[in-house]
């Protein structure tokens, strides 16, 4: 059947996840590198803070043309093609700043669209467009995710997430004319390079290039570019970038082509796109948020979209049902009770994400779950269960998974079961988030310490959707748990839930305890940093690899170090993998450079390490990785 037009809008977004599952089918996380120049007027100088003033609102004209190809393999080799252009008026409005994320309105209206295809499918995607949404940027300018409504379908989604990405400025953390960054967009993760226009005096227009993309999306999320066939493209951005302290009020006029170019291989067609794209803003002015925007923070019908994860709502859908064929929860059971002593747990796994699949077409099964686990069921059968109740990521089944919580005549080993996967919920309820908030203080001990570890995650989750006000209020109970604590355990415990959260209200709690004479406090400490945006945190981590006199805590900065951007950490990895005495240290390290080996200055390190590191092990896994 031949594709129609419509469903390839996003065609460099889904053929992404095409490589992924043919891919799988062959045989066998932002800091920026300033370069010094001289400061240019539009950038933020050392004593400037990246300020976003909530209420400031503009206004832009909005122009986009997008032609997305499609090659053949075959002897014929044939062509088609799928061409898009788009007008309309782009107004945003900062909502709210917590000194980590900003989150700011946007609309585009008066919409004109031109697009091959029948009226509906053109009218549907005009219409999805142009409902209001919430984008979350850092300080810094990184776009980090979309919250839209829910009726905005996978096509309108992707296109956004395109959009917006390619209008993103990444800010330089101090006065220079020449900085680099790592972006995200709708096809992965890239290096980004920015210099003053050397055609313009004023200081206030630049010059944006995409460098390499590093990472791609798929289905199993960020995956190596080489494992994903060949990318290759380039981006073009002229930017007027206006001074001033308000970060909202910077970005004047963009002006930019975007090339990119999949080829995935043999078996699978070679798509390319060519877009344009430019943006002049029309007005400028200070205000208050409309009541109607604040609401899309909080409002069930908004979920959040972030960069670093697909979009394909619908596809998935039609996923489940066909995972299912037709299967019902008594039959699903059923086999799961039926399972062999000799599975291996490939069986399990399964019949886990079956489950997840049923749970999410059909969202009142997800109450048949906690019934037949209230009524007693194997405890293999029902860590499944629970398992597959988290996986589904909907609020049928975090209720399903809140009622067995509740329960106290169950036992002690469900309920912390339940607890611990509830935890794990990218959109917390209200509900859960108040069921976790009493957990933490429950008369089971086990389950008390396990909803400390759940709040922490909860409270990541809602942060991430702009849902400060719920975060905030997790991680102010869980630093009340702490300064309460009785024991170095009841410490280390809540500095670990503190950590999940990636608050950066708990700096100064975690700098007083990386000054504690325990090595187990220090090391919690340190692992904590890993999710925090705040301007010390690196710096922190870089003296506590290098100077601090424990190997625990040296290796609990190379763990929170794997979690942050990696170019910010380059030259003291390749320091520390070289000159610790300690060799699990520097295994540590070999484990971060295995995701960038293909990295020049990595590779380098890399040979050193095989050549030279007095630990037969280190030097093993250094040569394994350069293969």
């Amino acid at each position: 059947m031949r594709i129609r037009p419509w469903q390839l809008l996003l065609l460099l977004v889904v053929i992404l996840s095409a490589l992924s599952l043919w891919h799988k089918r062959r045989p066998a996380h932002a800091p920026t590198d300033s370069a010094s120049s001289q400061p240019a007027s539009a950038v933020p100088t050392s004593s400037q803070q990246l300020n976003w003033s909530v209420g400031t609102r503009q206004v832009y004209k909005l122009s986009v043309q997008r032609v997305v190809h499609m090659r053949g393999r075959g002897p014929e080799q044939s062509t088609d093609s799928f061409p898009l252009s788009l007008s309309a008026r782009y107004t945003t409005t900062v909502l709210q700043n917590d000194e980590v994320l900003v989150s700011l309105s946007a609309r585009l209206a008066d919409i004109q669209l031109q697009m091959p295809g029948d009226q509906a499918a053109r009218t549907q995607l005009q219409n999805a467009l142009g409902k209001p949404f919430v984008q979350v940027h850092e300080l810094n300018g990184k776009l980090r995710s979309l919250r839209l409504h829910r009726d905005v379908n996978a096509s309108a989604r992707g296109f956004l997430k395109a959009l917006i990405a390619s209008l993103q400025v990444v800010r330089a953390p101090a006065g220079s004319a020449t900085w680099h960054a790592q972006e995200l967009d709708a096809t992965g993760e890239y290096r980004a390079s920015y210099q003053l226009d050397p055609t313009n005096s004023d200081g206030q227009h630049f010059q944006k290039t995409r460098q390499r993309y590093q990472q791609v999306h798929s289905v199993q999320g960020l995956m190596p570019v080489t494992q994903l066939g060949q990318i290759s493209g380039s981006l073009a951005v002229q930017l007027q970038l206006a001074p001033g302290s308000d970060e909202a009020a910077r970005l004047v006029q963009a002006e930019g082509r975007d090339q990119l170019t999949v080829d995935p291989g043999p078996d699978m067609p070679i798509v390319s796109s060519d877009s344009t794209f430019s943006l002049l803003r029309l007005e400028s002015q200070p205000g208050s948020p409309l009541p109607q925007d604040l609401t899309m923070l909080v409002a069930p019908d908004y979920t959040v979209s972030p960069l670093q994860v697909m979009e394909a709502p619908d596809a998935d859908h039609r996923a489940d049902e066909q995972l299912l064929k037709g299967a019902s929860f008594a039959e699903l059971i059923h086999s799961l009770r039926s399972l062999p002593a000799t599975d291996g747990g490939s069986q399990r796994a399964e019949l886990q994400t079956k489950l997840s699949a049923l749970f999410r077409t059909q969202p009142d099964t997800a109450k048949q779950a906690a019934a037949a686990i209230s009524a007693g069921l194997p405890e293999p059968v029902t860590k499944t269960l629970l398992g597959a109740l988290s996986g589904a990521q909907t609020a049928a089944g975090q209720a399903a998974l809140v009622e067995l919580l509740n329960q106290r005549s169950l036992s002690s080993a469900i309920r912390e079961n339940a607890v611990a996967v509830l935890g794990l919920s990218d959109a917390p309820t209200e509900a859960t988030s108040e069921a976790l908030h009493r957990a933490v203080r429950d008369a089971d001990p086990d389950v008390r310490s396990t909803a400390a570890l759940a709040l922490g995650n909860a409270a990541g989750s809602q942060r991430q959707q702009s849902q400060v006000s719920a975060a905030e209020a997790s991680v102010d109970e869980l630093i009340q748990l702490y300064q309460a604590a009785q024991t170095e355990d009841e410490q280390l415990l809540y500095l670990q839930a503190l950590g999940n959260a990636g608050d950066p209200r708990t700096l100064p709690l975690l700098q007083t305890a990386l000054q504690s004479p325990s090595v187990a406090v220090r090391s919690a400490a340190t692992q904590a940093l890993r999710f925090l945006s705040a301007p010390p945190v690196e710096g922190q981590l870089v003296q506590l690899l290098e100077q601090d006199s424990s190997v625990e805590v040296r290796r609990a900065a190379v763990f929170a170090i794997s979690f942050r951007p990696f170019l910010g950490f380059v030259a003291s990895l390749q320091k520390v993998v070289l000159t610790d005495k300690a060799a699990s240290v520097r295994h540590d390290v070999i484990q971060i450079f295995a995701r960038y080996k293909q990295l020049p200055s990595v590779k380098d390190t890399l040979r050193s390490v095989a050549e030279r590191d007095p630990s037969p092990e280190v030097r093993r896994a250094a040569s394994e990785l350069l293969r």
